[in-house]
């Protein structure tokens, strides 16, 4: 098989290289994030009003509203046990209806396990619920979830838990990557790692945000990206702890207020110690020492209560006071202790103006509340749904870090911002958790680079070329006046040599190098002006269109000597005639003869059979000019 040119093959395997550039990285761009679709801003709750997300489980399957779980990795649902239980006052629908293994006929049944929750989830003080919380009925079936731009993706065999008990009044989609094992040691992996694995979401990543039920705003949860629209965007990123948990240092509480607040002018500081603190949906509250909670206590006039471990707000003058401060909190999280990269976090009092009911309180009445718990030890500090109601955060767990942001309101229009994988991510792509990339912008980058590629190859071909043609041309002997096309060297071999030519007929070829236009002769009966042959010491001649022994001219001799090479001026050197015994062996015959007793007229020139040369008269075949 025959081999390209070298350069030709780099150009090819240049071309193969932008292609599968662009080809990888757009491939990598069609594992889209989810936009996880919250069915019109549902909320439910009885300890605060929370915004859901909306999943179908099952075959056929049955819909369930549910909250976001970012410390858990398997799927809660609530079961029909305590459904419509009188001393809840809570029906299905109110708990975000309830999943029924029975009606689905793809069910695996896994058995009764702990759910995992986290010590600070389960209270043994609750008196009100029933005595097997923190279990769930576990299983496999299939999770059908929906994204924003229509899309709808199934999955099957995933882990759920059904809870029969108040535990957790709503179900929950766990984020976390942790799997779960039960018999045999039999890891189930978690749904984020599903997702990632099959290749339907481009990296182990969320971003999210509670809603916030006074803003009116809904929860936003976006799997494998993060949606910008939502929060104000920074470089300043957490790194995950070894379990793959977002803790951050909680440095300092900062309360402000409008007016005269109890606490004296300015600002009031109610953190005196950092500590480091968890980022936790499943939750609530606010998990903090009970030494920050002694400063709210002074600073806001807060009142514990020890029977339902809450800040009840019984005391309504307490209450109004503080709804008139205009109150915000300003949590200021870092890296670490001590760290100088800062980020500032402002919740409003009216986010942490809550309601609880039962079974943390043994009545069906909704009591106003704050949000704030005094922690026991180091591993319950935590911050909870009531901070992620004004805080957006997003979780890269192929990085191992996230960040926090300042969620906006109103929300601006949705801006997906697709996070990929270390795989997939261009080399200069931000590390931080929520540095990503648009899914415009892989587009532009992948075909921009390819581009490059094609464009750098495509150049170094045509000068490589053109160099090689300027080299050929220097070989040629002489310049090559109107270039390529149309000129011819300046030394020719004598035999390419053009002389005088006859008319080009339709088989007749030009010679090389010609610059002198082929023109059809005038037919029929019209007149055409005459020119006079290019000669030398001659007298003008008639040529024949018939083979004739040609008249003498005057110079020459009577009878010509046999095999004489007589010099014909119509010629050039290289085409001269051979006089052979009377006959002219040449290109061009004679046009008469002495003896002619009339005039034939030539194929050429339509010349009248009266016609007769005499000196003054003009050929047709030449464009000369008389003289």
């Amino acid at each position: 098989m025959a081999m390209l040119p070298l350069n030709r093959r780099f150009l090819c395997i240049g071309l193969v290289v932008g292609v599968l550039a662009v080809s990888r990285t757009l491939a990598a761009n069609e594992k889209l994030p989810i936009h996880v679709p919250t069915d019109g801003a549902k909320w439910y709750g009885n300890d605060g009003e929370w915004s859901t997300i909306t999943l179908r489980l099952g075959n056929p399957v049955q819909t369930v509203y549910l909250i976001v779980g970012t410390s858990s990795s398997i799927t809660t649902t609530v079961g029909s046990v305590w459904c419509n239980d009188p001393r809840s006052g809570y029906s299905c629908d109110s708990r975000g209806r309830s999943f029924s293994p029975a009606n689905s006929i793809t069910w695996k049944e896994i058995g009764p396990y702990e759910l995992g929750l986290l010590p600070n989830l389960v209270e043994p003080n609750l008196q009100h619920t029933s005595k097997d919380f923190g279990f769930g009925e576990f299983g496999r079936d299939s999770i059908k979830i929906g994204s924003e731009d229509g899309r709808e993706l199934l999955m099957n065999d995933q882990t759920i838990a059904i809870v029969n008990d108040t535990t957790q009044l709503l179900g929950s989609l766990g984020l976390s990557l942790k799997s779960r094992s039960f018999v045999a040691e039999e890891l189930y992996p978690s749904f984020v790692s599903t997702l990632f694995d099959t290749g339907t979401i481009p990296s182990r990543s969320w971003g999210y945000t509670a809603g916030n039920f006074g803003q009116r705003s809904p929860a936003d949860l976006v799997l494998g990206g993060t949606n910008v629209g939502r929060y104000v965007p920074h470089n300043i990123s957490f790194a995950l702890d070894a379990n793959q948990n977002p803790i951050a240092s909680l440095n300092k509480i900062i309360v402000s207020g409008t007016g005269t607040p109890p606490w004296g002018a300015g600002p009031a500081t109610l953190m005196i110690e950092p500590a480091l603190v968890q980022i936790d949906s499943t939750t609530p509250f606010l998990w903090l020492p009970e030494s920050a909670c002694r400063q709210f206590e002074t600073y806001l006039g807060l009142k514990w209560n020890s029977t339902s471990n809450l800040y009840l707000m019984n005391d309504t003058s307490v209450y109004d006071g503080l709804v008139r401060l205009n109150m915000t909190f300003s949590f200021i999280l870092e890296r670490e202790i001590g760290s100088t990269n800062q980020v500032r976090i402002d919740v409003p009092y009216e986010s942490l103006d809550l309601k609880i009911s039962w079974p943390y309180v043994n009545t069906t009445e909704k009591l106003r509340y704050f949000p704030l718990k005094r922690a026991t030890d180091e591993k319950q500090y935590t911050l909870g749904r009531a901070f992620l109601q004004d805080a957006y955060i997003v979780t890269n767990f192929d990085r191992g870090n996230f960040s926090l942001h300042q969620a906006v309101f109103p929300p601006g229009a949705d801006q997906i911002v697709t996070i990929l994988n270390l795989k997939d991510a261009p080399q200069n792509t931000s590390s931080g958790g929520g540095g990503g990339i648009s899914t415009g912008a892989i587009a532009g980058i992948a075909v921009g680079a390819g581009l490059v590629v094609i464009a750098a190859l495509i150049a170094v071909f045509y000068f490589r070329r053109r160099r090689r043609l300027r080299n050929k041309r220097k070989e040629l002997p002489g310049d090559m006046p109107g270039g390529m096309a149309g000129g011819m060297p300046a030394e020719l071999p004598n035999e390419q040599k053009p002389g005088v030519w006859e008319a080009y007929g339709e088989s007749a070829q030009k010679p090389y190098g010609s610059q002198i236009p082929t023109i059809e002769m005038a037919a029929e009966d019209i007149p055409v002006e005459r020119t006079e042959l290019a000669a030398v010491n001659m007298d003008p001649a008639e040529l024949s269109g018939i083979s004739r022994e040609r008249e003498r001219f005057s110079w020459e001799d009577v009878d010509p000597v046999p095999h004489r090479n007589v010099d014909s001026p119509l010629l050039p050197p290289h085409q001269q005639m051979l006089l052979h015994q009377g006959e002219v062996i040449s290109p061009v015959r004679s046009s008469m003869t002495a003896e002619s007793h009339h005039r034939s007229v030539s194929d050429i020139s339509p010349a009248t059979p009266d016609s007769r040369p005499h000196s003054n008269a003009f050929s047709p075949i030449s464009p000369g000019s008389p003289r």
